[in-house]
């Protein structure tokens, strides 16, 4: 179910239950696909931190520090 469907639902005044149910799917969806684009994305920083130099380092980590707050 997406949300554009749960919105319909809403607006055609179906069941609350099945409503709830519904946006409690998408929140589920949404929290999930938001920690697999955090951890790929702090894959992707420790993997291209590699041999870099130890500011382009500090940047890293420091951008690492940001993102876990997301998680």
């Amino acid at each position: 179910v997406n949300l554009q469907k749960v919105i319909q639902m809403i607006q055609d005044e179906k069941s609350c239950m099945e409503a709830a149910q519904q946006l409690q799917a998408v929140t589920n969806a949404i929290v999930k696909a938001k920690q697999i684009y955090v951890q790929d994305h702090i894959e992707h920083c420790i993997q291209s931190a590699q041999g870099e130099d130890s500011n382009a380092n500090s940047r890293k980590i420091k951008e690492l520090k940001e993102i876990t707050k997301y998680l």
